[in-house]
């Protein structure tokens, strides 16, 4: 009169009796339940930048179940094989661990990671006009190294704008002098 549950689904018993020589066989009677699956977590934590070029990147996740945990690279220049990721330019990298569950365990929800890959070298990017009038980018350096922006109307008279260090990468670079110039060309020079 146990019942030893092996998984997640509809369980359905019978109940009989076969009667003997004073009593009939009764009437079988036939019961069924849902056993819920077990639910299950993934862990799978935040990534960190990497650099245009670097060695493959290998991602770890685990699932509560113990269940192998899958990914799948959502967006950005990088190719997935396995749990490696190998990059193949600079930009946002976004990839999904998920794990399918089987019969006992129950699909555990996915989880989505993003991480920054920054160039090779120092860039300057995503250049913006302002209301103002002045102009903005994003900066891609070394961490912990000082850089002077430099600007120029005509790419052979190079002006000094400021030195800052990168303390982010990447660094928003503001240069409010723009604001009387059709075009201007700028570049970094480390210090």
């Amino acid at each position: 009169n146990l019942v030893t549950l092996l998984g997640g689904g509809v369980v359905t018993l019978v109940a009989w009796q076969p009667g003997n020589s004073n009593f009939n066989a009764a009437a079988a009677v036939q019961r069924s339940f849902n056993v819920s699956k077990v639910p299950q977590t993934i862990n799978f934590g935040p990534l960190s930048q990497q650099r245009a070029g670097d060695a493959p990147v290998a991602l770890g996740a685990s699932a509560s179940s113990g269940l192998p945990v899958a990914f799948a690279l959502i967006s950005g220049p990088a190719t997935l094989s396995g749990n490696v990721v190998t990059l193949t330019g600079w930009g946002a990298v976004t990839v999904r661990a998920s794990q399918s569950g089987n019969g006992t365990y129950a699909a555990a929800a996915d989880v989505v990671q993003s991480f920054f890959v920054v160039p090779a070298g120092s860039a300057l990017a995503a250049g913006q006009r302002l209301g103002n009038g002045s102009f903005q980018m994003s900066f891609y350096g070394t961490m912990g190294s000082n850089y002077q922006l430099q600007a120029s109307t005509t790419l052979t008279n190079w002006v000094p704008l400021f030195t800052f260090a990168c303390t982010n990468s990447p660094t928003a670079v503001l240069d409010s002098t723009a604001t009387n110039y059709g075009r201007r060309f700028y570049r970094t020079l480390g210090q």
